[in-house]
């Protein structure tokens, strides 16, 4: 199975009204953990990702995250995407 690693997505703006929930569902190794919005500024949608390493965490979270991202209306590509083991 792998091990769990922390994946954020950081994007320019603030989340409007998402999106009804439509599309294909989150990968299931991709699991919200939380979202951090600094006023209209930024946002930052941070996951826990199950992956055998940190380039598969990092390719597996920030799509899920984009996802998410997608259902929020921000923009389609984030500033900066982390990872921490």
């Amino acid at each position: 199975m792998g091990k769990t690693w922390g994946v954020a997505g950081e994007y320019e703006g603030a989340p409007v009204t998402p999106y009804p929930e439509e599309g294909p569902a989150l990968d299931e190794r991709v699991e919200l953990a939380s979202m951090t919005v600094d006023g209209t500024r930024q946002t930052r949608i941070t996951a826990s990702v199950a992956a055998e390493t940190e380039q598969e965490a990092r390719e597996i979270g920030a799509a899920g995250i984009a996802e998410l991202a997608r259902n929020l209306r921000l923009p389609a590509e984030p500033v900066r995407v982390l990872v921490t083991d």
